[in-house]
């Protein structure tokens, strides 16, 4: 790629929020093993050598879309979980308030 290799852009992926939860995967002919450990150290999710294999690689995009299908779930669940507990918070605050006027009772 002119002016731009594949290590910069996953930087800049990573580097977005927006972006940032994409897995990326190196396909490339660079067998160094420095170039493989930087290509995970900027955020790579994997990396594959050529010559490549078809049924390897469709092996390694389905088991990162897994992966990220699960990590979305996970979030999500997070968030839903927060919410409900701030909630119940609040109702036990409420409780609390109408029960003992306020005053706060040591579990």
């Amino acid at each position: 790629m002119p002016g731009i290799d594949g290590y910069e852009v996953c930087r800049q992926l990573k580097s977005d929020p927006r972006t940032s939860d994409i897995p990326v995967i190196f396909i490339t002919a660079m067998t160094d093993e420095r170039d493989e450990e930087l290509g995970f150290s900027v955020g790579g999710s994997d990396y594959i050598q050529k010559p490549i294999r078809g049924a390897i690689v469709k092996a390694r995009i389905s088991a990162h879309l897994k992966i990220k299908f699960m990590q979305d779930y996970l979030r999500q669940e997070k968030t839903l979980l927060e919410t409900a507990n701030q909630q119940s918070f609040v109702e036990l605050e409420q409780l609390r308030t109408y029960l003992w006027g306020g005053a706060r009772v040591r579990a």
